[in-house]
């Protein structure tokens, strides 16, 4: 059942076995694996069913990173810009991108601090497949031998060094569209619109969520009282709720390890190189877009777990994508408009000159390498609360997003594998980017974070060192559970989606088993 909170015929007071906080992809699908499970659920989404901008005026949130990114050259919001606060989430404009995380970015890695999860690969490889099916793609393997094709025989890259990486494509699920008639008509499930949760309110001993505090941008109030209680909502407004709800700790609920907030990550998006290919039409061909069945799948290059190990190197993979001029010039006029001088430009304008030069023809195209790496954990990248406050009187976040040197020593021990790997493959010679040898501080101004946001609210064995345990549940807090990749402590260089959504699918099945305990 849908129901609009701010309807006055709406009662105020609700009551459920779990209540829900946000319609992502981690809400709706664990909404949507708990029908028929005889358990009442309710859903608190923030906005309606369409865009709405006051509704979306709450994400608004102040940048206070020691590295300003943004897009062709044009300051952009993107931490704001990159998440919808109404039914389907962020899913309204994902792009498909899907991918499990590797075995060993679940390991403990001697040279990534704050590196492992207190689960394993193989924990979460029972749900990877349900995830796939959320996601409508096959859950099939990712490797060679699964898609590999005749038109698609990747390079035989040395198994130290390389390795092929492939991405499969959603059509993509828009998951408020895909599954609202399902949670409209379940008889245990109700979702509730422009209901936003303003406090997390616990008992004297902070051990016990009582009751969650609900406000329409109209004034109107209300509260939730629930046997559990779940914050989908992304790394960023998970970490901020809980900063909000204050009342029995001051540094925020559930943040005895001072650990809320802190680990906030995303994937840096980045040029690193130009390949001018001994067969431009070849690299096209096998690294655009193709079908495998029914599945559309993307291929690129990523580090092995040996290369990683030798040289202490954060997971990481790359696109090799075809390269014009058009776009550089593009750059070229957006930061002259804001006054700044353009990074790189002699390379830039040699590229647009080429590309006049030469016309359209293929057999003189050449390729960007564009890699896609993990960052490394770091204490000093975090959400914080500021002064300024919202439309409902909520303080808003400060985001500060932090580098390191082990993030720019993988971007160019990484740029530097590719690069011998084509030439000794005979593959074509690889042009690396100037700002790619220079020091650990200087990046593009072209750097964004994928639309990425992870960590905040990490998952740990030890209570003093995250905020959720293996199974979501927040330390020292018994009935409140966070979800989401706000939980994970490490991000590997896939998108987070399909992650997202298998940890969904685990935590409806521990809350079942939760309820029949």
């Amino acid at each position: 059942m849908l129901i609009d909170f701010k309807d006055p015929k709406t009662a105020s007071t609700i009551e459920a076995d779990v209540c829900i906080i946000g319609a992502g992809a981690a809400g709706i699908t664990l909404a949507h694996s708990l029908i028929s499970s005889g358990l009442s659920v309710c859903v608190l989404e923030s906005g309606g069913l369409s865009y709405e901008q006051e509704t979306e005026s709450l994400n608004e949130i102040v940048i206070n990173k020691s590295i300003k990114y943004n897009i062709e050259g044009n300051q952009f919001n993107r931490d704001q810009a990159c998440r919808l606060r109404y039914f389907g989430g962020t899913t309204n404009h994902w792009a498909g991108w899907c991918s499990p995380l590797d075995a060993i970015d679940f390991e403990t890695r001697e040279w990534i601090p704050h590196s492992g999860w207190p689960i394993n690969r193989e924990d979460l490889e029972p749900y990877y497949q349900a995830a796939s099916d959320y996601c409508q793609i096959d859950g099939d393997g990712y490797d060679l031998e699964a898609l590999s094709d005749a038109s698609h025989q990747f390079p035989e890259f040395e198994p130290d060094k390389l390795r092929t990486a492939f991405w499969k494509i959603s059509p993509p699920t828009r998951f408020g569209q895909v599954y609202r008639d399902a949670l409209e008509g379940a008889e245990n499930i109700k979702v509730y619109l422009h209901a936003n949760v303003v406090s997390i309110e616990t008992g004297n001993s902070a051990s016990t969520v009582n009751q969650v505090q609900i406000q329409t941008l109209e004034g109107k109030k209300g509260s939730v009282m629930a046997k559990y209680y779940v914050l989908a909502c992304g790394a960023l407004e998970n970490a901020r709720i809980l900063l909000l709800s204050n009342q029995d700790n001051p540094k925020g609920l559930g943040n005895e390890s001072d650990w809320l907030g802190r680990n906030y990550q995303n994937h840096p998006h980045v040029h690193t190189a130009i390949i001018s290919a001994s067969d431009p039409q070849a690299i096209t061909q096998l690294y655009d877009f193709y079908y495998h069945g029914e599945t559309k799948v993307a291929a690129g290059v990523a580090a092995t777990e040996a290369s990683q190990q030798a040289d202490k190197l954060l997971n990481y993979s790359a696109r090799i994508r075809p390269f014009s001029g058009y776009s550089k010039s593009r750059q070229i006029w957006n930061s002259l408009k804001h006054f700044k001088w353009p990074d790189e430009l002699a390379s830039k304008l040699k590229l647009v000159i080429s590309d006049f030069l030469k016309g359209d023809s293929a057999s003189d195209q050449v390729h960007e390498l564009y890699m896609y790496t993990e960052q490394a954990p770091n204490l000093e990248s975090r959400i914080r609360l500021g002064d300024e406050k919202d439309a409902l009187g909520q303080k808003r976040a400060i985001v500060d997003w932090n580098l390191t040197q082990l993030d720019k020593h993988t971007v160019r021990e990484g740029t530097r594998l590719v690069a011998e790997e084509f030439g000794r493959l005979n593959l074509g010679r690889v042009q690396i980017s100037d700002w790619v040898s220079a020091d650990a501080s200087v990046w593009p101004t072209s750097l964004w974070g994928g639309c990425h946001q992870i960590g905040s609210t990490r998952m740990s064995q030890d209570p003093g060192d995250g905020v959720v345990d293996k199974n979501c549940r927040m330390h020292g807090v018994e009935n409140l559970y966070v979800t989401g990749s706000s939980v994970f402590p490490t991000g590997g260089h896939v998108p987070p989606t399909l992650t997202i959504v298998a940890l969904a699918v685990r935590l409806a099945e521990h809350l079942k088993s939760q309820t029949v305990a």
